[in-house]
């Protein structure tokens, strides 16, 4: 299941999936890989398909791990490895799995991105014309699309407003959504 992210370029909302994979500095730390639509990647900074493809012939990056490795899962603590089980694929086949999924964004990109915009801008300015045109992006996802914040769907938030069909939430509840999945990318809110 893909980790959903965005980005917000020249006023515009970017989708995104992060993948998770693996620093080697003499120990391990796992870290993200964020995929944009727009073909920009992000793992410890903006780098280009050719320095990911550096990094994992260099082992920098890697998706693999020896026997008795120990490795460090931010917020978790530190694990050791004794049987790792590793994929079996290519560093070629990964990176075809990056532009796959670079291309699968480009087409996936609209309605999601409208969705989130609708979402921000009642979010700030919750009346009844924002909700309608929030509700009617929302309509239009696919099923299986409907997830726009959260890796399980029964924590999305919107998922639960809509469902819920809840047009009034508190002010504080506003600025916690804006500020937990738009980065307090907001002055002041009503």
């Amino acid at each position: 299941m893909d980790r959903i992210t965005y980005k917000i370029k020249n006023g515009e909302i970017v989708r995104g999936v992060i993948f998770n994979i693996l620093l080697n500095h003499g120990d391990y730390t796992l870290v993200d890989l964020k995929i944009y639509a727009d073909g920009e990647l992000d793992c410890l900074g903006s780098i280009t398909m050719e320095k990911l493809e550096e990094y994992l012939k260099s082992g920098k990056l890697t998706r693999t791990l020896p026997s008795k490795a120990k490795i460090y899962i931010p917020y978790l603590g530190h694990l050791f490895t004794d049987n790792f089980v590793s994929g079996s694929h290519s560093i070629e086949w990964f990176l075809e799995l990056v532009k796959y999924q670079i291309e699968k964004l480009k087409l996936d990109n609209d309605i999601p991105s409208i969705c989130i915009i609708n979402f921000k801008e009642w979010l700030i300015e919750p009346n009844e014309t924002n909700f309608e045109k929030l509700k009617s992006a929302y309509e239009k996802l696919p099923n299986d699309q409907k997830r726009l914040f959260e890796m399980i769907d029964s924590k999305d938030p919107l998922i639960e407003i809509m469902n819920s069909n809840i047009k009034n939430l508190t002010k504080v509840q506003r600025e916690y959504y804006l500020n937990d999945y738009f980065e307090g990318e907001w002055i002041e809110i009503k």
